[in-house]
C-alpha cells in the first residue's frame, strides 16, 4: 500500500496541474500538453499493472465479492469504451441477457473487460468491436471481437506472456505495457474463470472471458 501511494500520488499530481494548465495556457500549447497529459496516463497505467502482477505473484490480491447482475459488470466497461471507438470511426455491439446475477468482484471484472476492450479498438482501425454474453450450464462466456488484423498463432502462443506486445508498431503509436493481457488472464484465474483467444491474420481476434456464476473466495 506505501509502494503504491509513493508511486500514484506524484503521477496523480501531473495529471491534475496539466489540467489546470489547460485552461490557462495559450492555445498553440495545447498539443505539447496533451502529450505530456498522456505520457503521464501511460506511466500511471504502467505503475498499477505493474503493482497488480506484484499482488498477484506475492497472493496479496483481496477479491471483494458480492452479488451483481451482468449488465452492472458489462456496461459500464462498454459505455467508457464508445466514446474512444468513436473518435476512430468505429461502431461497438454489446448484446448480453439482461437477468443474470453473478456473485464475483466487480472491480475487477471490470477491469479485465475494460483491458479487452480497450485493446480490440486500439488495434482496429475500421470496422466495429463487439461484447457478446452468453449464459452457460456454469457461469458466463463474454467473448470481445473486433475487425482488426488479427494474430498469427505464434503471436497467439507468447500473447499471455508478460511484457509481450501483438504489434510493436501500434504499441508506439498507442501506448501499452505489454502487462494487460497477463493480468487480465491473472485475475481471471482469481476469479475461477480464464481468458483465451481466437484468431487468424486478416480475420479479426475474438477475446474470451470465462467466469463461474460463484467466485469462491478463501
Amino acid at each position: 500500500a506505501t509502494m503504491s501511494h509513493e508511486l500514484r500520488t506524484p503521477l496523480t499530481a501531473i495529471l491534475g496541474y496539466t489540467e489546470l494548465l489547460q485552461e490557462e495556457l495559450p492555445e498553440d500549447a495545447a498539443p505539447d500538453l496533451d502529450h505530456v497529459r498522456g505520457s503521464a496516463r501511460q506511466l500511471l497505467q504502467l505503475v498499477d499493472d505493474v503493482l497488480d502482477l506484484a499482488r498477484v505473484d506475492a497472493g496479496k490480491i483481496e477479491l471483494s465479492t458480492g452479488d451483481w447482475s451482468l449488465r452492472d459488470l458489462v456496461e459500464p466497461a462498454v459505455t467508457e469504451i464508445r466514446s474512444v471507438a468513436r473518435q476512430k470511426g468505429l461502431e461497438v455491439r454489446c448484446s448480453m441477457p439482461g437477468d443474470l446475477l453473478l456473485h464475483t468482484d466487480r472491480v475487477r471484472v471490470r477491469q479485465i473487460l475494460a483491458n479487452l476492450l480497450s485493446n480490440a479498438v486500439k488495434f482496429t482501425e475500421r470496422g466495429s468491436v463487439s461484447l457478446e454474453a452468453v449464459q452457460t450450464p456454469d457461469g458466463v462466456r463474454i467473448a470481445v471481437s473486433d475487425t482488426g488484423p488479427g494474430l498469427s498463432p505464434e503471436v497467439q502462443a507468447r500473447l499471455f506472456q508478460r511484457f509481450v506486445q501483438a504489434d510493436p508498431s501500434t504499441t508506439r503509436r498507442h501506448g501499452g505495457t505489454g502487462l494487460g493481457l497477463a493480468i487480465c488472464r491473472e485475475l481471471a484465474q482469481l476469479l475461477g474463470g480464464s481468458v483465451d483467444v481466437r484468431s487468424a491474420p486478416g480475420e479479426g481476434s475474438t477475446f474470451t472471458l470465462t467466469l463461474p456464476l460463484r467466485t469462491s473466495t478463501p
